[in-house]
């Protein structure tokens, strides 16, 4: 993570080693989503933790509704 060297030498490795672009894309999505989770697990916005904001019940939205054909 955070390596570009390193991305392109185990890519490069993987690829030798039969890997698919596509099955190379998921690695390198799987690393993202474990550097982020290790960032924003401590993280607070305005003195909540972010997890808890992602995942919070909401009550769904409720379309708007129409008043004529124009929205009048």
């Amino acid at each position: 993570m955070r390596c570009q060297f390193c991305v392109d030498v185990h890519s490069q490795k993987a690829i030798a080693h039969g890997a698919s672009k596509q099955e190379i894309a998921e690695a390198i999505a799987v690393a993202m989503f474990i550097a982020a989770g290790s960032q924003i697990s401590w993280t607070n916005v305005y003195g909540k933790n972010i997890y808890d904001s992602i995942f919070e019940e909401k009550e769904p939205e409720k379309p708007e509704e129409k008043k004529g054909c124009c929205g009048e």
